[in-house]
């Protein structure tokens, strides 16, 4: 009897003592660690047909340095009005060697920078997202359609089933979670709604071609009027010449 009641107060300690744990592991699963946010180069509303430059930055929300071997984003649902760009520039400028081991695989709409050899590296090879910082992860260009209406540029696709394709960002060197992904719930952001709201709006070249055509329109019509005038003129001069009596 002792020696069942023994084994009852251990499992009963051993509960006590894991139960909180485990607790906090749940809360920090639950929790968003990194956000993605989209920034166009110049804000909205926009004319159709416009060239837009979007950056993408990665937040942190943790309190300490994460080191970065694997970002992989994923523009696949990205609205099909919207021309993207054929390759993503990705950022390496944060790893202290020029781009370390990093792969890039740039081609839209799933890129990918990583390294993805199984050896060992070290902090200087990675990218450095800062405690509570940001990471400029890189750009892209996108060509709005000329129609009016709200278009919607995904970077993560979080309806997506493939482990292998999905967002995701992966850190060494972290105390905690070190794998994120979209489909999980574990990465925040990663859209941008363009409004379109008018037709193309002229480009600095193209007004100077506006106005250099008003100007030839103008100069034209001058010319024109004063062909007029002089033709005019000449037909008076011609009738009062023949009218006029011979000196015979």
């Amino acid at each position: 009897m002792s020696g069942r009641m023994s084994k009852r107060m251990i499992v009963a300690l051993v509960v006590l003592f894991v139960a909180p744990f485990t607790g906090v592991v749940r809360a920090q699963d639950a929790e968003v660690e990194v956000i993605i946010e989209l920034v166009p180069d110049q804000p909205g509303p926009y004319g159709g047909a416009e060239t837009v430059t979007v950056d993408v930055w990665l937040h942190s929300q943790v309190s300490f340095d994460a080191f970065l071997h694997v970002v992989q984003l994923d523009f696949s649902i990205s609205d099909q009005a919207l021309r993207l760009g054929e390759t993503f520039q990705f950022d390496l400028s944060s790893i202290p060697k020029p781009q370390g081991d990093f792969s890039v695989g740039a081609a839209m709409p799933v890129p990918l920078a990583g390294i993805m050899h199984g050896g060992i590296v070290f902090q200087e090879d990675l990218l450095l997202l800062p405690a509570e910082g940001s990471l400029h992860i890189g750009s892209l260009g996108v060509r709005l359609p000329a129609t009016v209406g709200v278009y919607r540029l995904d970077a993560l696709n979080r309806d997506t089933t493939d482990s292998i394709l999905s967002a995701q960002i992966e850190a060494k060197f972290f105390p905690g979670g070190d794998h994120w992904r979209a489909s999980e719930g574990d990465i925040a952001g990663g859209t941008f709604d363009f409004v379109v709201n008018g037709p193309p709006i002229p480009t600095v070249s193209e007004w100077g071609t506006i106005a250099l055509g008003l100007l030839v329109l103008v100069a034209g019509t001058i010319v024109i009027r004063a062909g007029r005038r002089y033709c005019s003129s000449a037909g008076v001069f011609g009738v009062l010449f023949l009218l006029a009596p011979s000196g015979s």
